[in-house]
């Protein structure tokens, strides 16, 4: 988007300061646009409709002029390995009915 205003119509327009810091700056910009669009939804008369799409355009244009630098990211990305559950194994107990040794022993007691 090629902003048609300049910066210095932008703060006479919507008086924004020089000396503000820049969150100063783009908290009044949108708390400024969130005016101006509450005023375009309430109101009728084409006039004020007029005005309001223009202050908001002077707001967009101004957003642009301040958008926030994007923060440097300078991460890695660690991979690190899952730990596995340990589980107990079962261990066999003689003459559960398990095995040859207790089978064998059915065997005989029913001959």
């Amino acid at each position: 988007m090629i902003n048609k205003y300049t910066k210095e119509e932008i703060y006479n327009k919507l008086g924004i300061s020089h000396t503000w810091s820049d969150n100063k700056k783009r908290k009044f910009i949108t708390d400024t646009f969130r005016r101006w669009n509450a005023r375009s939804i309430v109101r009728n008369d084409e006039e004020s409709l007029k005005e309001a799409k223009e202050m908001m355009e002077y707001c967009a244009a101004a957003m642009l002029l301040h958008k926030p630098k994007p923060h440097k990211r300078n991460y890695k990305k660690t991979i690190t390995k899952k730990k596995r559950k340990t589980t107990k194994k079962k261990t066999k107990k003689s003459g559960d009915g398990e095995g040859y040794g207790g089978w064998f022993a059915l065997f005989i007691l029913f001959l």
